[in-house]
């Protein structure tokens, strides 16, 4: 019996983290007939489906690629799932197969089992491992190019989709002293501002200013007064993630590549969208951004304990452009006259403009998409858009006005 699969999208304020799934509605039954049967236009090796970074590959000729029902693909004989083109070195591969006792896998060339027969229920091979769970579901996970389903009679492979498990890398504090921090403090001549003092796993803590007193570490605990940028420009990752908590969150302020989302003292937005990035607060200490992006700054503020710093890849398991389709997307920007307002979720909202300063400048009230407000009144210089709807989800931009 095929299991009816349910894909769960989990929302953070508008982060969507999910999978890349293989999409076949753009392909029809005929052509997978002039792929069965046409070895000229569709030689070996050609790919014949083939979006989000999974390809499905015709590896031998006499294969009878049967026909397409949602995301399931019925044939007999030989595929591969070719996922070469994503760059991640922790993939995950999963993917059901109604009719499991009748074929095979192998994986780079290794094969795990062959059919008819029971598949196991785990295999590690070089650098990745196989799984299964007993019914229908395969998952592969690890450094993988190629997942060969071998030869077999009404094969019905679906839910195939690809992620990436990066795992975090966490900032290491054991190696500094509390006396190697006083002197970064007071020598700079020896540690002058853009000083990398502290650095592993791709993260390191730069001086920016001086006058900073980093005070003492405990544990993955770095206590200091004054500022600290949390520079992550040497992990090559389009989609970053950084992970921080600060024991001090009201005495302080955080600016993304100079893109400053608050100063303190202030309560913290809980998010705010930069370009290419997302900033996120949960409400208790912990601090996340997403996206592209360098240099994370902590504003200058007293008693600052920042602790539990880590950073991963997102790769395509987070798409910037799912981001925007929930985040409401404020453009032009900068802007002349006319600001529109994109809004994803249909609810009423209430745009409201507000000077650097912290004067509300004008109100605005939301019922379709997109809506366009004429901005002509006010002067050139940058401005805060605060929006919320009616579910009470905020949202914070900054705006130019030319």
């Amino acid at each position: 019996m095929r299991l009816i699969i349910i894909t769960l999208f989990l929302y953070a304020w508008g982060l969507t983290y999910s999978q890349n799934c293989l999409d076949l509605s753009a392909y029809s039954d005929s052509y997978l007939q002039d792929v069965s049967t046409d070895d000229v236009t569709y030689p070996v090796g050609s790919a014949f489906i083939s979006n989000n970074f999974i390809t499905y590959v015709k590896p031998s000729i006499g294969n009878a690629y049967g026909y397409i029902l949602g995301d399931t693909l019925k044939f007999d004989g030989e595929l591969d799932i070719d996922v070469s083109t994503f760059t991640c070195s922790n993939k995950k591969l999963e993917f059901y197969n109604g009719e499991w006792g009748h074929f095979g896998i192998a994986v780079d060339n290794d094969t795990i089992f062959t059919g008819p027969a029971t598949p196991p229920t785990n295999y590690v091979g070089t650098g990745w491992v196989y799984e299964y769970d007993g019914n229908l579901k395969f998952t592969i996970t690890g450094d993988f190019n190629i997942v060969s389903l071998l030869s077999g009679p009404n094969q019905e492979v679906f839910g195939t989709c690809l992620s990436c498990e990066e795992e975090s890398s966490c900032l290491d504090l054991s190696a500094y002293s509390d006396s190697y921090l006083q002197d970064v403090s007071t020598d700079d001549i020896t540690y002058p501002v853009g000083s990398a003092f502290i650095s592993n796993n791709f993260i390191s803590y730069v001086k920016p200013s001086i006058g900073n007193a980093y005070g003492y570490i405990l544990g993955d605990t770095l206590k200091f007064d004054g500022e600290l940028d949390i520079d992550v420009s040497t992990f090559t990752c389009s989609k970053k993630k950084l992970e921080f908590y600060n024991g001090e969150w009201g005495h302080f302020g955080i600016a993304v590549d100079n893109d400053t989302i608050f100063t303190g003292p202030a309560t913290p937005p809980t998010n705010y969208v930069g370009t290419g990035w997302v900033y996120e607060y949960d409400g208790n200490l912990k601090f996340t951004i997403t996206g592209d992006f360098n240099i994370v700054s902590l504003l200058s503020g007293p008693n600052q304990e920042v602790f539990g710093t880590c950073l991963s890849c997102e790769e395509e398991s987070l798409n910037i452009k799912e981001i925007n389709s929930f985040y409401p997307v404020l453009y032009p920007n900068p802007i002349d006259d006319i600001l529109n307002i994109k809004i994803a979720d249909y609810e009423k909202y209430t745009a409201r403009i507000y000077s650097v300063s912290g004067i509300n400048l004008g109100n605005f009230e939301i019922s379709e998409s997109p809506a366009s407000f004429r901005l002509s009144y006010l002067k050139s210089g940058i401005y805060f858009v605060k929006l919320e709807n009616v579910s009470g989800k905020v949202f914070h931009y900054k705006i130019v006005k030319l």
